[in-house]
């Protein structure tokens, strides 16, 4: 579903823009809904694949895990980043690392490719 900008009337003589775009590389799809002189954003993102792909990582054989130097520990998706925004933990932050990997424990564990329980 491509970008794109659709215009409809509201009461009276004004126009207002409700804007709609989906974004194929990361499924981000952004809404509008106006009530009155009220406009609500709404976000959403179709985490299905991410969540698949991460399952699949847990799944595999500990010796199969333990072939590679550098180990995948999660997968965050765009809405997820912006649910930790608004939760005060900034993902780039590295002296937020302990509140991330608390947070990812503890309400994301699904996010995570491997079993083991981390803490700092």
């Amino acid at each position: 579903m491509p970008s794109r900008k659709r215009l409809r009337t509201i009461t009276g003589r004004y126009m207002m823009s409700e804007f709609y775009s989906y974004s194929p590389h990361n499924g981000m799809c952004y809404d509008s809904e106006e009530e009155g002189t009220e406009i609500t954003i709404h976000s959403s993102q179709d985490v299905q694949s991410v969540l698949e792909q991460m399952a699949a990582k847990r799944s595999m054989p500990e010796s199969e895990r333990r072939k590679h130097v550098l180990r995948h520990y999660c997968a965050i998706p765009t809405y997820v980043e912006i649910e930790l925004r608004t939760k005060g933990i900034d993902i780039w932050n590295k002296h937020q690392t302990k509140e991330l990997i608390r947070e990812i424990e503890q309400n994301y564990p699904k996010l995570k490719a491997t079993r083991m329980h981390h803490e700092i």
